[in-house]
């Protein structure tokens, strides 16, 4: 069978894991709540008074954080065919990331108010960044049907295991959870800190409560996307025979591939996805998701997708 093209939804769905992982890596970088000590101006005499800062002063080149991480994820794949060229890969995903964040205005408007880091007053910091985490979840949600069902075209046209595309599924749905709780608990730690604003000893307890509530979401989700990304290039390089087939539905198949090599890296990704699921859901109480729950929204647009695509397989 040829190629198809993607569905106009913005980047394959192994580029989607790099784009998600560097956008993590960013915000766990920016959200550094931390005293510092500033001039009171209000004071005729020089003085200065503590008040509770919320990004760090370093700030990570974003483009070059993806790099790092689409390389390392290369470098664990082992022999690589002579088509494949890593520089050349890295610049299609960049290019497709930016892609994404021209369907996604909303991502872009605050991811890039974040990355500029012109902005001095607190509670706008903070604005800016629940409100480019309330973006990227609306993002995820947007997104899902249509990965969804380029997933289940590309299962139709391959002799993979369906537990591939099962856990796949899980893995999207992970993120959706994820950046829902994480939404939350950010708006809640906003709340917080306008109504604590002036007393700096309990807004810095709120910053540090907060951050220890979401920092173990953000690094099992670094550690899923990371599983993700290694098995879906490792499946890919082996099914395509030049670059610009990385970044179209293909037809994928077992034989291609090394027997071993694949249980290994479906094994990763399957422990990393369901130990992320377990975890939001005995830590934050949210459901796990399965294809298996006729009320679950993968069962529910499985059953509307398979049924779709067949009839326009014919």
């Amino acid at each position: 069978m040829n190629s198809r093209p993607i569905l106009a939804s913005g980047p394959g769905i192994q580029e989607n894991a790099f784009h998600m992982r560097s956008m993590i890596d960013f915000l766990i970088s920016y959200l550094k709540p931390h005293i510092v000590k500033r001039k009171n101006k209000e004071r005729s005499r020089q003085s200065y008074e503590s008040v509770m800062d919320i990004s760090s002063d370093y700030q990570i080149d974003f483009k070059e954080t993806m790099s790092k991480q689409i390389s390392f994820i290369i470098g664990e794949i082992g022999e690589l065919p002579n088509w494949f060229n890593k520089d050349a890969y890295i610049e299609r995903c960049w290019s497709n990331y930016s892609t994404y964040l021209e369907r996604n205005k909303e991502v872009k408007k605050y991811m890039v108010k974040l990355e500029r880091r012109d902005v001095t007053n607190i509670e706008q910091k903070l604005d800016n960044f629940f409100l480019a985490i309330e973006s990227i979840y609306e993002s995820l949600l947007k997104l899902y049907p249509k990965l969804h069902t380029n997933a289940m075209k590309e299962f139709l046209d391959s002799d993979l295991p369906f537990e591939m595309f099962n856990v796949s599924n899980l893995a999207y749905l992970n993120r959706i959870n994820a950046f829902d709780i994480i939404k939350q608990k950010t708006d809640a730690f906003q709340s917080s800190y306008h109504m604590r604003r002036g007393n700096t000893k309990k807004t810095q307890m709120a910053a540090n409560d907060y951050d220890k509530y979401v920092q173990p979401i953000y690094l099992k989700l670094q550690r899923a996307l990371e599983a993700e990304g290694l098995f879906k290039l490792y499946v890919k390089i082996n099914n395509v025979k030049e670059m610009d087939e990385m970044f179209v539905l293909t037809p994928l198949s077992i034989k291609k591939m090394d027997a071993t090599r694949f249980t290994y890296s479906l094994d990763y990704f399957r422990e990393e996805t369901y130990g992320l699921a377990e975890f939001l859901s005995s830590a934050y109480h949210k459901k796990i998701p399965s294809l298996n729950d006729t009320e679950s929204m993968a069962m529910r647009g499985f059953r509307n997708d398979v049924g779709q695509i067949l009839v326009n397989y014919g």
